[in-house]
């Protein structure tokens, strides 16, 4: 059964950012990075325990074309994304938020 994925709203905001970033370098480059973390969520959905466990039980899924990486929390059914962070950001940021 596939477990529900929530973003935390601070991590919501950043698939935004990064959404938008892309978009004003390119047309249509935004909407592939929302196309791949969608992608990203299905995966995350079916078998969470598939991605690398990073720190205590953060867990770190990353994306395919864009240099980004989902950060989340799997508890009984749902998985909790904490973060959506570029690879060239400091780690501490989103260690920050569990």
């Amino acid at each position: 059964m596939p477990h529900n994925v929530r973003f935390l709203p601070l991590a919501r905001l950043e698939v935004i950012e990064a959404r938008d970033w892309y978009e004003r370098r390119s047309r249509g480059l935004g909407d592939a990075v929302v196309g791949e973390v969608d992608l990203l969520v299905e995966r995350i959905a079916e078998n969470p325990r598939q991605f690398p466990v990073l720190q205590a039980d953060v867990r770190r899924a990353r994306l395919n074309r864009f240099p980004y990486s989902l950060f989340f929390r799997v508890a009984e059914e749902e998985c909790f994304v904490l973060a959506c962070f570029p690879a060239s950001r400091d780690p501490k940021r989103w260690q920050e938020r569990t």
